[in-house]
């Protein structure tokens, strides 16, 4: 979804120097299975002890990696290449990381494909602060569709990936919605639904109880969810007052991430909007039926992928 690492709710890293040099990635709303899959990941990287630490009421999660090499940093040349690796393997989990080394006087910009290579030839040296950098490759450009045929056409490319490449096949979407569920979201928002997320949700009412993400990450809402979301985040803006760049009445939301930030149509504009709960929305799409249409072909070029924990993501953050 062409996010940042700050859109995402990465704090980045920290290395610190005491009696033993720690790692630690900080992230706000981060997804347990997550941190458990980066966990793992460093678990079979070496012999770095490591674990999840829940904290606080807003899902704040801290991933800890530690060696014990007394504080001196990790620069025991035979460890390097597997630091090295293991760093690389981060940065793509986390788009961003800064690994500040005993305070950090130097600084060191490392793209990508250059981290596992310098660390394993120098190592990381004390006095110096690591900027490790990976940014995902563009998505496909947006199909120029509209109308019902093309949100029809979609679902039916969707519906036919899903029963021969996921393990609960389209049993991952439910039944449509009725036009009761329907009438009553626009009795909340106070408007017509959009007319493509309308006949959406008359084909899938989101999806079904126990399916984790199911696009980009992300999990797609049922009429009452979406009525639910807005209902709440109109009380949150009463509450603070107009934040328009943050939400708007015209925004209506159609998948969650978990973490407070998700897709919208907004029913002026016909955009699609990724609503970031920290910051300002961006334009994902010009139309609905562009989205899911796009949605549709990255899933038969495996542009999204099925993850090791059942759900569906674009492959840098699946993997």
């Amino acid at each position: 979804m062409n996010r940042s690492g700050a859109d995402l709710g990465w704090r980045g890293a920290e290395l610190r120097s005491g009696a033993m040099t720690r790692i630690v990635l900080d992230a706000e709303g981060m997804h347990r299975h997550k941190g458990e899959a980066l966990a793992d990941e460093v678990r079979r990287a070496g012999e770095w002890p490591v674990g999840v630490v829940r904290r606080g009421l807003l899902r704040r999660e801290r991933l800890e990696l530690a060696s014990d090499d007394g504080g001196a940093g990790v620069l025991d040349e035979a460890a390097r290449p597997r630091v090295g690796a293991t760093l690389e393997r981060l940065a793509r989990s986390l788009l961003d990381v800064t690994l500040e080394v005993a305070g950090g006087g130097r600084e060191v910009v490392l793209d990508q494909d250059e981290i596992a290579a310098h660390v394993a030839a120098e190592g990381l040296v004390p006095g110096t602060t690591y900027l490790l950098r990976w940014r995902a490759p563009d998505r496909r450009p947006e199909p120029d569709v509209q109308g019902d045929e093309a949100v029809d056409a979609a679902w039916e490319r969707i519906e036919r990936w899903l029963a021969e490449h996921h393990p609960r096949g389209t049993g991952v979407l439910a039944p449509g919605a009725s036009e009761e569920a329907l009438r009553s979201v626009e009795t909340t928002i106070g408007r017509p639904l959009p007319a493509p997320l309308r006949r959406s949700l008359a084909r899938h009412d989101g999806q079904a109880e126990g399916v984790g993400s199911i696009t980009e990450g992300h999990e797609l809402l049922s009429a009452a969810d979406i009525a639910d979301e807005w209902t709440m985040l109109r009380e949150i803006s009463d509450d603070l007052g107009p934040m328009e760049d943050w939400w708007r009445p015209s925004w209506v939301g159609f998948t969650a991430d978990g973490s407070g930030n998700g897709l919208c149509l907004d029913a002026e504009t016909g955009e699609v909007l990724f609503r970031n709960h920290e910051d300002s929305a961006s334009v994902e799409a010009r139309r609905f039926e562009g989205w899911l249409t796009r949605w549709a072909e990255e899933l038969e070029a495996g542009e999204q992928v099925v993850g090791a924990n059942g759900g569906i993501d674009l492959p840098w953050y699946a993997d």
